[in-house]
């Protein structure tokens, strides 16, 4: 089978539990990420119903 990932997969190719570690903490930053940005939101909400009152 060909390797397109190269060296990143290799790393893992003995140890899937890794992988799966990997990538979930990847999407955990990513949900965090987006976690951030809805508070931000909110906090901008909550001041323009600050200043609408």
């Amino acid at each position: 089978m060909p390797d397109f990932l190269g060296s990143e997969q290799d790393k893992y190719q003995q140890d899937p539990q890794m992988e799966a570690v990997h990538y979930l903490k990847e999407i955990y930053e990513y949900i965090k990420r987006i976690a951030d940005d809805v508070n931000r939101m909110k906090e901008d909400v909550d001041k323009m119903h600050q200043k609408m009152k």
